[in-house]
């Protein structure tokens, strides 16, 4: 099959560029197909997987399962999970906290996090400000979560509230207007 042959030649020179062995590799790969990729999309994000592992020093096949059970989560594309990647490692550099333990974090906050209006980008920033304060690993993303569905509840209530004042047109109006929290479709939003 064109298709095997094809993984097993991106396994082999992926193991050569990395410190990964093309069987390591290959295990990648199949969490990656379980997950539901076809090859385009293994080939795209192999390279990202075997760099967050390296990097951060944890197992690949944890790695390679974490970042494509975020992706599914949060349904990021591939160069908005490059990107998540990536400011989960920068994440973990600056505030002494292992890559899997901001993984973790991200992971147990994952579906909370779509509320948010960056979704992945407020997510390691608020994961990043609890890690310099000791709240790490799944305990940051439960108290993320937490708190995301704590301002959510209130937020619906506040739409259907500014909604019932204001109706239509002033509700429009106030999503028109710069504010630091905004409602929409029912969910907050924070504005930069």
């Amino acid at each position: 099959d064109a298709d095997m042959k094809k993984l097993g030649k991106i396994a082999r020179e992926q193991s050569k560029v990395t410190k990964f062995s093309a069987d390591e590799t290959t295990q990648a790969l199949y969490r990656m197909a379980q997950a539901g990729y076809d090859v385009k999309k293994m080939e795209d994000i192999l390279p990202t997987a075997l760099q967050f592992s390296a990097g951060g020093d944890f197992d690949l096949d944890k790695a390679t399962d974490n970042i494509t059970d975020y992706q599914t989560a949060l349904e990021l594309s591939n160069k908005e999970l490059k990107q998540a990647v990536d400011q989960w490692s920068q994440a973990a550099r600056i505030t002494n906290t292992s890559q899997e333990q901001i993984t973790d974090a991200a992971l147990r906050s994952a579906q909370s996090a779509k509320a948010l209006n960056g979704k992945y980008t407020e997510q390691t920033e608020i994961l990043s400000v609890l890690a310099s304060n000791s709240i790490k690993g799944e305990r940051a993303g439960t108290v993320l979560r937490n708190m995301i569905l704590r301002l959510s509840k209130g937020s619906k209530e506040a739409y259907a509230a500014v909604y019932e004042l204001s109706g239509k047109d002033g509700l429009e109006k106030m999503l028109d207007t710069p504010a630091h929290i905004y409602f929409k479709n029912e969910s907050f939003i924070c504005s930069k």
